[in-house]
């Protein structure tokens, strides 16, 4: 059996560090990483579909194979759909042929039956697409301390001394619909790695920072906070992160080996 299959695009320095812990703690044939274009065009793919199952056949250029029911973790980390053996064919045809690759692993990945570490959703293969408002909005709803965000149709009626405006630049005054905020001077960095938290912040904040991964469906991402007098103020988030200090690959590497 494949105990961990970690899916990444080639040069993703979180993934090769996990791999090679893992390899240091266990056997060469329980561990795979496939990478994107491995995976999307040098591979077989034979993905049935039959009411409510779903059978996948995955078979590699090396012949290696991989069966839905012969995974005990999935660590993903990519996030979008290569298809360069479409270069030449015109716009519509690579359109259609990447999005016909993007259901099909989705609906792979949502049929397994193992943990997915990083699953995906309709709008990306590494999870959900969130603006900074969402993120904003789901940040408060778990309890974190968020800055105030206005919104105004029009520069011109109204404004706020002090804050920063997006879209930045020249253009970004007068008569033109925008975005304040207070700039923040910059503070921590608190990394969440499934039920694990890492980062110098009291334990109420990782409990919040938590309640956000949870609400988000992101189990691995980094939380910024600002640090303010009153103390810290949710900053922003990176759901992608590159984590690639010794801690968090401990972490990491210890997730996938509790839920494997």
């Amino acid at each position: 059996m494949l105990r961990f299959l970690i899916l990444a695009h080639r040069g993703d320095a979180t993934a090769l560090k996990v791999a090679s812990h893992l390899l240091m703690r266990h056997s060469r044939e329980s561990l795979r990483v496939v990478f994107a274009d491995e995976l999307m065009s040098q591979s077989q793919i034979i993905h049935r579909v039959n009411g409510a199952k779903a059978l996948t056949s995955l078979r590699l250029a090396d012949g290696f194979s991989i069966n839905n029911d012969g995974i005990g973790i999935v660590f993903n980390r990519l996030r979008q759909v290569e298809v360069p053996q479409f270069a030449r064919a015109i716009t519509a045809d690579q359109e259609y042929a990447a999005l016909e690759l993007f259901a099909c692993l989705i609906s792979w990945m949502k049929s397994l039956t193992c943990p997915v570490l990083g699953a995906p959703s309709s709008q990306s293969l590494g999870g959900p697409t969130l603006s900074t408002l969402a993120w904003n909005v789901l940040a408060g709803k778990a309890g974190l301390p968020t800055s105030r965000v206005r919104f105004t149709s029009s520069l011109k009626h109204y404004s706020l001394q002090g804050a920063c405006r997006f879209p930045a630049g020249n253009s970004a005054t007068g008569d033109v619909p925008a975005v304040l905020t207070h700039h923040r001077a910059p503070g921590i960095a608190v990394a969440v790695i499934g039920e694990r938290v890492l980062g110098p912040c009291a334990e109420n904040v990782k409990a919040g920072c938590l309640r956000l991964a949870k609400l988000s469906g992101f189990e691995v991402l980094v939380v910024y906070f600002s640090s303010e007098q009153d103390g810290l103020v949710f900053g922003g988030v990176d759901p992608y992160p590159q984590l690639t200090d010794a801690q968090s690959v401990a972490a990491l590497v210890k997730t996938l080996e509790e839920r494997s």
